[in-house]
């Protein structure tokens, strides 16, 4: 099934929606990463992830605002060893959705803990459900072409360097992805001029 968040209306001038959306989510996350804080235990920590972003993950504001919600995970240094283990009362909960749809091949094997690329691939994979309406596990793709070609199916003029960034952002070699959301923010970035880029470094940090 497809969920129409509008992508197939959307004109060659109005991409700017869907960047702002990206740039917003992405922008969440990385202060999450960057964040310091004191434990339970006073000892000072650095970075906290979500460990498991998706799309109903993903609340709006009456102005329309993304705000992240359902961190999973939090400290970096201190749990190093997370894998991804289903909790028994949610097993039923866990057939109906395909865990594939925004956790990295690596961390459905249970053969890295999860860290910040984990949150990069469910960014790269939400940003792949609102451009298709539909999850990740129910497209097959092996290049960047074929998924442009999946995109522009959905709507003509779909952008390409957006394609790029989903495509580096869901690839499924960690090695071959975004090591970090700054940058997948700095590939976003990239399209606007040297203003606008200026713009979002002084005011969006």
């Amino acid at each position: 099934d497809e969920i129409d968040f509008g992508i197939s209306r959307l004109k060659a001038k109005e991409w700017g929606v869907l960047l702002e959306f990206a740039l917003q989510v992405s922008e969440g996350i990385k202060l999450a990463h960057n964040t310091s804080f004191t434990d339970i235990d006073g000892l000072s920590r650095e970075g906290i992830v979500h460990g498991n972003l998706k799309m109903s993950k993903v609340l709006f504001t009456p102005e329309g605002i993304p705000k992240i919600t359902g961190f999973m995970f939090t400290d970096f240094t201190r749990n190093k060893q997370i894998t991804l283990k289903i909790p028994k009362e949610i097993e039923e909960k866990s057939k109906q959705e395909n865990l594939a749809d925004f956790f990295p091949p690596e961390i459905l094997a249970g053969s890295t803990a999860v860290n910040r690329q984990t949150d990069v691939f469910g960014l790269g994979a939400i940003f792949l459900e609102v451009a298709t309406g539909k999850p990740l596990s129910q497209l097959e793709y092996n290049s960047e072409l074929e998924l442009m070609n999946i995109l522009l199916r959905r709507n003509r003029s779909f952008p390409k360097f957006l394609t790029k960034v989903i495509f580096k952002a869901t690839h499924p070699e960690p090695g071959k992805r975004y090591q970090s959301v700054d940058e997948m923010i700095a590939d976003l970035l990239k399209t606007r001029n040297l203003w606008g880029r200026l713009w979002y470094n002084l005011f969006k940090k």
